[in-house]
């Protein structure tokens, strides 16, 4: 298939964005399944298939407990899982598709807009992240449920959120900023108590997840020579291609968060929520001039604030403005999108699409593995 198939859901979601919101949840669950197919049973699509599959197979070949030392540990499960007579790698990318959609639905089922707010989610969550780095999306996928459990002040799903996207990838820890949400700027004694609990809680899961691999990673992407041309760079790979565009598109979403702000009264929670998120965005920003590479992930998980902001900003106005701001949003991510598929130095790694229920023959041999 070519790349029209990647307008499929953009455009979809583009005509249901203009439908009554009692429309959208009615077609939600369809969506969900319709997405988590085409995600999950992908062939040869994203820049680190390859990656993908060697993992698979070394975890057929060397057995659990290579696994849990070659990845992440929740991935490392569904890789032997899917490496022992499960479906290989598209048993590995349905189940982590399922985890990452499943998510994202409820998330912009919540929403003001929510038909708007997955549109926002095409161009680069679900087709750059969900459909390249998988344990990535994952990780973002129980992020944004993390995100719900603050604005609805659960501290034990918070907790259970944030562990889950972190057994995907460690990265996820970083989630734990939102923790001062939970309380919404209350520092009475009950209050004080749980939020030490929390921050104890972070330090020992950071700890076991990252390990001796802490020192590895702060000589990687914190004390690497940065962005400047030059061999370690080149070797290492610090340079993330479009981090600093990309950032700039998440600091026009804290624009419009601000915007959000001053014209609703919104909740302490969600007051609080989505200002650590702007601040992390502006500072990540910054970074991305020296750190693009380190910038660039770790604002994977500050994705949800686009899809709440352009969701919410056609409300503020009435109805011409409202219908105005909702097009130009459309628009925008649109031609964003029409350029990366386009010219994008990696949309070669996604087009054609391919699905696996054209592969009979591949799918059998990787079921065997």
């Amino acid at each position: 298939m070519s790349a029209w198939i990647y307008w499929v859901p953009f455009v979809a979601f583009a005509a249901l964005s203009f439908a009554p919101q009692r429309f959208h949840r009615a077609w939600f669950s369809a969506a969900a399944i319709v997405l988590i197919v085409y995600v999950g049973l992908r062939h040869e699509v994203g820049a680190d298939w390859g990656a993908y599959i060697a993992m698979i197979e070394r975890a057929g070949t060397n057995g659990l407990t290579y696994s849990l030392r070659d990845t992440d540990p929740g991935y490392a499960m569904l890789n032997w899982l899917g490496a022992n007579g499960l479906g290989g790698i598209y048993f590995v990318n349905l189940v982590c598709a399922t985890l990452s959609v499943i998510p994202l639905v409820i998330f912009c089922a919540t929403r003001k807009n929510p038909a708007l707010a997955l549109l926002v989610a095409v161009p680069y969550l679900i087709t750059v992240v969900y459909m390249g780095y998988t344990r990535q999306g994952v990780a973002v996928g129980f992020g944004m449920l993390a995100i719900l459990a603050v604005e609805r002040q659960r501290i034990v799903w918070f907790l259970c959120a944030v562990t889950v996207a972190a057994l995907f990838h460690k990265a996820a820890v970083c989630l734990f900023v939102f923790s001062p949400a939970l309380f919404a700027g209350r520092l009475d004694r009950p209050y004080l108590a749980r939020a030490m609990g929390i921050a104890l809680y972070a330090l020992v899961l950071t700890m076991v997840l990252l390990g001796y691999e802490a020192a590895f990673l702060s000589q990687e992407y914190i004390l690497a020579t940065g962005d400047a041309p030059g061999p370690g760079v080149a070797e290492a790979g610090l340079r993330s291609e479009g981090a600093i565009v990309r950032l700039a598109q998440a600091v026009v979403a804290v624009a419009a968060f601000i915007l959000i702000a001053w014209r609703t009264r919104l909740k302490p929670a969600e007051l609080w929520l989505w200002s650590i998120v702007s601040f992390a965005i502006l500072a990540l920003f910054v970074l991305a001039f020296y750190r693009s590479t380190l910038a660039d992930r770790t604002a994977l998980f500050f994705l949800p604030l686009q899809l709440y902001a352009f969701a919410t900003l056609p409300s503020l106005f009435r109805r011409p403005l409202a219908l105005f701001a909702q097009i130009a949003i459309i628009s925008c991510f649109a031609a964003s999108y029409w350029v990366w598929l386009t010219y994008g130095s990696d949309a070669d790694k996604w087009i054609p699409y391919n699905s696996a229920m054209g592969q009979p023959v591949l799918v059998a041999r990787e079921s065997s593995q």
